[in-house]
């Protein structure tokens, strides 16, 4: 198990401070060069067994934006930013999903019923595709700074957006019209969330606080 590998580089760390404390300087390196290669092997072993599976966003090697994990099937969505990119997590293959904005993207959102996939971008448009057929639709414009999360309601009717400007929005997933706006008073969103209900957004940004706000009038707790 890794559990079991990783007990045996530890094993094999400690003999060989042991020896180098204990033999003759000749034997010792000797020893110990033996001794760090099955480490690195065993190493490497224990990685493997914890390690399911690597998936390749992009050839370029580019960093990984957001991630996003389809609610109801073995399917996971990456973005570098520039490239969205769906796997199936049983056999590995991943598609590219192609059009909308060609600013690089920073969050991503399955619908509850993963038949739509959104991705908040830098320019602040967020992307909507078909996540059967993988056409684009519609896209939502807010240009009210970068649009650094997204999420659904449960029901799906539902988008709220956090952007870099301090604002949060919803927006009807129907019509693309917003539903509420609600200034954050320098409160930069940085992570939302909806609530299983759909009557609570959560919201964090770079002030340091987790913000309750209710759907619907009233404001925020």
């Amino acid at each position: 198990s890794a559990l079991l590998a990783w007990e045996q580089v530890l094993a094999l760390i400690a003999i060989a401070f042991f020896t180098l404390a204990f033999f003759d300087q000749g034997e010792a390196v000797g020893v110990t060069a033996m001794l760090v290669l099955v480490v690195i092997v065993v190493a490497e072993s224990a990685f493997r067994a914890n390690c399911r599976r690597t998936l390749r966003l992009a050839a370029t090697g580019a960093e990984v934006k957001a991630m996003e994990f389809a609610p109801q099937s073995d399917r996971l969505a990456g973005t570098d930013g520039a490239s969205v990119v769906v796997w199936d997590l049983r056999t590995g293959r991943g598609v590219w999903l192609r059009g909308g904005t060609e600013s690089a993207r920073l969050s991503l959102a399955f619908s509850p019923s993963e038949d739509l996939l959104a991705a908040g971008s830098m320019d602040g448009v967020i992307t909507l595709w078909d996540a059967h057929t993988r056409a684009p639709l519609e896209a939502i414009a807010a240009r009210r700074g970068s649009a650094v999360a997204v999420a659904f309601s449960p029901d799906g009717q539902a988008l709220a957006s956090g952007y870099t400007e301090g604002t949060m929005v919803i927006w009807s997933v129907d019509n693309r019209e917003p539903m509420a706006s609600v200034p954050t008073s320098g409160h930069r969103i940085t992570a939302i969330a909806c609530s299983a209900d759909a009557r609570t957004i959560v919201s964090s940004g770079t002030l340091g606080k987790v913000v309750l706000w209710d759907h619907g009038p009233g404001g925020h707790t």
